[in-house]
């Protein structure tokens, strides 16, 4: 899951009783979020770019996030991508469906 708002990635506690524990413990393979104020521009771009990359099945969330990380900072000088944190689902892909005949 993509939490794209301020503060989203960060742990309210350790024993994870924030939202994105919560969400975890609901069910979901891991919550990805910013662990500071991150600015709309950045974050709508850091969101199409991981979501394009996600959909296309081939990486983890993991390798994305560490992919975008380096691609901002490297190609914009731009360090907002290493404020993204990772709460479990490093090594998720998503799994295309079979086709329906």
């Amino acid at each position: 899951m993509l939490f794209n708002a301020c503060y989203a990635g960060l742990p309210g506690s350790a024993d994870l009783t924030y939202l994105g524990g919560a969400l975890i413990t609901a069910g979901a393979g891991g919550v990805l979020g910013p662990q500071i104020e991150m600015p709309q521009v950045f974050a709508a771009e850091y969101a199409y770019a991981f979501v394009t990359r996600y959909l296309g099945a081939a990486d983890t969330a993991g390798e994305i996030a560490h992919t975008l990380a380096r691609h901002f900072a490297d190609t914009f000088h731009n360090p907002l991508g290493f404020a993204y944190a990772l709460h479990c689902g490093m090594d998720r892909r998503l799994e295309r469906a079979a086709p329906v005949l």
